[in-house]
């Protein structure tokens, strides 16, 4: 959410009009393998919570 915020805040700072940054924003559909639930079994929830680390 913080970083969606920061990304209108930004786009509008750059003169893209709030409905048209709001719109990209609406479109967004995240990034693949970024908590994504792989599954439950007996309780125990796993997470693949990829991220690139350097």
């Amino acid at each position: 959410m913080e970083n969606a915020v920061a990304a209108v805040t930004v786009a509008v700072q750059a003169g893209v009009p709030l409905k048209v940054a709001s719109e990209a924003l609406e479109k967004y559909e995240g990034i693949y393998r970024r908590c994504q639930v792989l599954g439950n079994k007996n309780g125990v929830w796993v997470v693949d919570d990829f991220a690139h680390n350097r």
